[in-house]
Order: C-alpha cells, then structure tokens, then sequence
C-alpha cells in the first residue's frame, strides 16, 4: 500500500467535506471517519516502507505508526466535536488538509523538506485562527511570520551539512548546524523565550486550533528535531546539545507553571499550561538516554488527548456562557458536569497527579531526574505541583454555590463525547503498564537522536 495515501486521503477528504461544512454532525463525522480510515491504513503499512517521489524518499519509520496514531486521534475527537457545533464551517475541511500536511513531514527524510511541510502546516493554521475579534487575526499573522522566521536557520542547517562533509577540519560547524536547528525547532515548538505567539492564540482563537497547535503539530516538530538530529551524529554527540535542551527546558517549564498561577481565563490558562509541559518533555528528551525513554512517548499521547479534551471543554463553556474567565465559572459544575469532570481530568493529567493519566509518565521521568539532577526533579515536581494547585482552585470555583439563577447547560451530544473521551484519559492511567512495555521497541529507531547517544 502506497504510502502517498496518508498524505493524500485527508486533504481528499477536506475538499469532499467542504461542500457540507455549514451542517452540524455531518462534516464531523465524516472528517473523523476519513482520518479513522486514514489510520487504519497506517497501522497496517510494514515498517520502514520506502518510496521515491521526484527523487526524494518517504520513509515509514517504525515510530511513524504510533505518531501516525496519536496524531489521527487527536483530530478525529477534534473534527467531531467541532464538526457537532458547526460555529466554524472551515475548521473541518482545513484540519483535515493539516492532517495530510502533517503526514507527508513526518515520511519525509530531508530536514529542509520537512520544514517546508511544517511551515505550510502553519499557514493553514494561521487561516483557522481568526474570528470576529481584530485581535485573533494580529495573533495569527504574529505566529505565520514568527514561524516562517524559524524556517531560515532549517533551510541553513542542510546547507552547512554539506560543506562540512566537504570541509570535515572546519570546528566552526558542527557549533553552527547544532544552533541553528535547536533555534529553528525551538521557535516552532514555542519554547521560552520563543514563545510570544503562543499565548495570544490560546486566548483569542478557537480551543481546538490551540490543540492542534500544542498536539499534534509540536509532536511532528519534535520528531523532527531528533530526526534531524539523526541525520548529522557529530551533533547528536555533542554534550552541548544535553546542556541546550535541559536550559530550555528549565526555563520554560518553571516559566509556564509560574505565569499559570496568575491566570483567570481558561484559554490564557490552557497556553500556559502547555508551555509548562513542553519543558517538561524538553528536559526528559536531554535526558532521555539514563531516563526510561518509553515515558516520553507515552506522555505524547496522553498530551494529545489531554488537550483535545480540554479544548472540547473550553469550546463548550465558551459557546454556553459566552466567556471562559474563571470569575464566570461559579456553580458551573451544577450546569455542565461531563465538562467539569473533563477540565478536571485533562488539566491534572497534565500536571501528572497521581490516578490521572499523566501520572505514570511523569513519575518515571521524575525518579529518572532525581537519580540524574536533583535541580531538574525540583523543578519538574514545582510545575507540577503550581499546575495541579491552578486547577483545584478552579474545581472550588465550579463547585461554589451559585450566586444567580441558573443559566444555560450543556448540550447532551456533546456532554457524551467529552464523558467518553475524558473515560478514555483515565483508562491510560488504569492501564499504563502495556502500553509502557511496547513503547522500548519503538524508541530503538531514536537511540541515535538522543544526546550523547
């Protein structure tokens, strides 16, 4: 089976979806059921399938299945919860283009062609971010020219590759690729200090576009900073690599924790939150060789599917009160108990609480930074801990007896979806330990990529 499937069925999809995007249910349910196909295909494609297109190859690396899974179900729950609501007509037949997009960067070998796919991703983000409020479009264009800024160091990067296996005596080099592709990506994923773009999209666009960008598009990005990583050894090998990542990671993980606490909108909360986890998975990739590696592909999906539940909860409460600001939440548990129960379960999981889904990786990676760096644990356990406490007071805040007369409620359908997918986050915890003893095999293709490997 041809592996031009996984990129073409999902834009395919789109323009067959497009004509119907104003109707609700129908546009979701069959986006979500194009990408379930779409899936299905790339669970049963053999590993390392290669093919030629105008010369260049697409490689089905043994990971590319279980990111090929992540990142279709990430979008399947998103396309039908969206698709039910019907408030944004393009949101489906776009997602699914960036679905297709998304593949073909992570079949392609070639680390400027893949950052021509990612940058074409985030063009097609960029169009699903604005709405009716003058801020939304300064935010999207803020984060098109942001990342096409990041595409400069990605395209240097090849190019330098190549004069140093001409030239293998020049030092300066191997110094320069390394830069410029911990530049490039980190820009992508919205590390600290890079990270301007991030929140202001978070608060003006759409819950599920910030999903996207924080699920599936930052796991492509990171595949491609250790494939990339692959490609030139010499860097891989360079114990500046480890110190590069463990500071951004410090930084952004303590950063995003301490500017979570001060937040009083969800959506602002939801950006911050996501900051504070990418630092986390920047400090467990620098250390990924003494760590048990399992746990930074297991914590991915929970991520994924964290953040697509909390998106389906903000998306509702957005939708039924009209804001997401904490201060309007009170006794909103009482009107919308499946969201509740939801933003409960993905924001905990996130800060890796023990019975959440989160927990099982996180607690890995923090006996791993314990015996590894003390500071590291610390600052792992602090954002934990400052994202856990954002969340309980919001739980006090929702369960507050209320102070008027009862407004709008949730709607049935989609009360259902966000119950069933927040069951789903739970289950990863109740049952981890498969799923964490699979995961090894998988890692064997990245041994290479990771610092000091």
């Amino acid at each position: 089976m041809s592996l031009l499937w996984l990129i073409v069925i999902p834009p395919l999809a789109g323009v067959l979806v497009y004509p119907v995007r104003k109707l609700r249910w129908v546009p979701g349910i069959l986006s979500a059921a194009a990408i379930v196909a779409t899936g299905l295909i790339a669970v049963r494609l053999p590993d390392s399938q290669t093919m030629f297109v105008m010369g260049r190859p697409l490689v089905f690396q043994p990971l590319a299945r279980h990111l090929f899974v992540l990142i279709y179900g990430t979008f399947a729950l998103l396309l039908l919860h969206e698709g039910a609501a019907a408030s944004r007509p393009l949101f489906c037949p776009l997602a699914l283009m960036i679905a297709g997009v998304l593949s073909a960067a992570v079949l392609v070998r070639h680390v400027a062609l893949s950052a021509v796919f990612i940058e074409l991703a985030a063009v097609l983000i960029s169009l699903l971010i604005p709405d009716e409020h003058p801020a939304s479009a300064r935010s999207a264009m803020r984060y098109l020219v942001i990342a096409t800024l990041a595409m400069l160091p990605l395209l240097l990067a090849p190019w330098a590759a190549e004069i140093f296996e001409l030239n293998p005596g020049d030092t300066a080099l191997p110094e320069f690729i390394l830069v410029t592709i911990i530049t490039g990506f980190t820009i992508l994923l919205g590390a600290i200090p890079f990270h301007a773009w991030l929140p202001p999209i978070a608060q003006h666009a759409s819950p599920a576009v910030t999903a996207i960008l924080v699920g599936p598009a930052n796991l492509v990005i990171w595949y491609r900073l250790l494939e990339a990583l692959n490609q030139y050894p010499w860097i891989a090998g360079d114990p500046r690599l480890g110190s590069l990542l463990t500071g951004l990671g410090m930084c952004t993980t303590i950063g995003g924790a301490v500017l979570a606490l001060s937040q009083r909108d969800l959506s602002h909360l939801m950006g911050y939150v996501a900051l504070s986890d990418l630092g986390m998975i920047l400090l467990a990739t620098a250390s990924a060789m003494e760590a048990e590696p399992q746990a930074v592909l297991y914590h991915w999906m929970v991520r994924g599917l964290a953040f697509a539940l909390m998106a389906m909860c903000i998306s509702t409460l957005r939708r039924s009160l009209g804001s997401t600001d904490i201060g309007r939440l009170r006794s909103a548990a009482r009107r919308f108990p499946a969201t509740t129960m939801g933003l409960l379960a993905s924001g905990l999981s996130l800060a890796g609480l023990p019975l959440t889904g989160g927990f099982p990786a996180r607690w890995i990676m923090v006996q791993s930074m314990i015996r590894a760096s003390l500071p590291q644990a610390l600052a792992l356990l602090g954002s934990s801990a400052a994202v856990g406490w954002v969340y309980l007071r919001l739980l006090s805040e929702m369960l507050a007896p209320p102070s008027e007369p009862y407004g709008a409620r949730e709607p049935r359908l989609t009360s259902l979806l966000i119950a069933l997918t927040t069951l789903l986050l739970l289950t990863t915890a109740w049952y981890s330990r498969p799923v964490l003893d699979v995961l090894p095999d998988l890692w064997q293709s990245l041994l290479p990529l990771t610092p000091g490997a």
